[in-house]
């Protein structure tokens, strides 16, 4: 099939694509603009050397103000992960190797700028190496004070050394001494009672506590998740079947032999709410949701997030500002308390930390270790263990 090919005449030319809208108006790109015939519509690829490209990803996923160390690692991170794209191809059948959205990195969504385009420069080429192979250099917003490790977050995610949760304590990284009686309760958040008392604990210094997304809470109706539930239920078991299993035989709501993947539309009425386990950094890796009619037992923090959507009631931040409409809870670092009336479930309170999935780097917390006088490659073995910075280019 043919494409058409549209070049600026000079090379400081940039096109407009006229039909989209970003957040700053009508997108300017640089490099070329293929047009392709789809099956659902036209195929824009916008094709451009890579380093160009980061000049338009690092403003879209970091607020350019953070200043240029924080950009800097922004920079070689999203190089890092833009290669491995490269080199997995996957959007091939497209003539393309990302798009430019969440799903990969957001590009051109806030135009480059002057910090956005030194950031890439001072770092040309550089990309994080764990053993002499790029990483995925998987990033979120704000974490809860603690990272979590790959293999509690996506199903197919495998233990990986560099994406080993981490707590973020301002104090161990400051002292070498014997950790704080604190840290060391801190450092274990998969038991309840420790993440809850991590969660409350506003006397404890993580990288990301100045941020408000740090810690939050939301109060939802039972009938508000009882329709969230019946509304996206069957769409994520389509999704996920392997990670929606329903309780087929009596006995201990948490043990998994109980439960099979099968199809399923409803629970009822919501009679009960908990968490069945938490994964390294207290996130919620199997959610158990009792109904009148069923009860199922939800894996991965996607879906828990998903099912237990907020988008009828306002989430406060710790700064108090309310959020309202989000499609996702802000992460699935949380805890949960049921609130019971004439021993009907009424509502649930719902109290967490962080926003994103939390593996990997935590870009508030970037900002922080910049402002504590961490330079850019001290900061990225901080949060991805063990890595060296390579280069691309030889």
């Amino acid at each position: 099939a043919g494409r058409v090919i549209i070049e600026p005449s000079s090379e400081k030319g940039r096109i407009k694509l006229l039909s989209i809208e970003r957040s700053t108006g009508v997108p300017r790109y640089r490099g070329r603009i293929e047009i392709a015939q789809g099956d659902k519509g036209l195929i824009i690829v916008n094709e451009l050397p890579l380093e160009e490209y980061l000049y338009a990803v690092i403003p879209s996923e970091m607020p350019t103000y953070y200043g240029l160390e924080p950009l800097k690692v922004q920079a070689v991170c999203a190089r890092s992960y833009a290669y491995r794209h490269l080199m997995a191809n996957s959007l091939s059948g497209y003539g393309a190797h990302v798009d430019d959205s969440v799903s990969y990195q957001v590009y051109n969504n806030i135009e480059e700028n002057e910090d956005s385009i030194l950031a890439v420069k001072d770092t040309y080429g550089k990309v994080v190496e764990f053993d002499g192979e790029i990483i995925t250099a998987y990033y979120f917003s704000t974490s809860c004070g603690h990272t979590t490790s790959v293999e509690y977050v996506w199903a197919n995610g495998v233990a990986t050394p560099y994406l080993s949760g981490r707590l973020l304590s301002v104090e161990e990284v400051d002292s070498q001494d014997a950790m704080s009686e604190r840290n060391s309760i801190y450092s274990d958040l998969t038991k309840e009672e420790n993440f809850r008392s991590f969660i409350l604990d506003q006397n404890y210094d993580t990288y990301d506590s100045a941020f408000s997304w740090y810690r939050w809470y939301v109060t939802i109706e039972t009938s508000d998740i009882k329709n969230i539930i019946n509304e996206k239920l069957a769409g994520r078991y389509r999704a996920n079947p392997e990670l929606i299993k329903t309780l087929v035989s009596g006995g201990p709501l948490d043990q998994d032999a109980l439960y099979e993947s099968q199809p399923v539309e409803t629970v009822g009425d919501i009679v009960n709410i908990f968490v069945g386990t938490r994964g390294i950094g207290g996130i919620i890796y199997e959610l158990i949701i009792e109904g009148s009619e069923r009860t199922i037992k939800v894996q991965t923090e996607y879906n828990i997030r998903a099912l237990l959507s907020p988008s009828k009631d306002t989430v406060y931040r710790q700064d108090e500002d309310g959020v309202d409409s989000l499609s996702l809870l802000p992460s699935a670092f949380f805890f949960i308390d049921n609130n019971m009336e004439d021993g009907k479930l009424e509502s649930i309170s719902i109290t967490g930390g962080g926003y994103g999935h939390g593996v990997g780097m935590s870009q508030n917390g970037v900002k922080s270790l910049s402002d504590a006088g961490k330079k850019y490659e001290e900061i990225i073995k901080y949060f991805y263990k063990g890595t060296d910075i390579g280069f691309i280019y030889e």
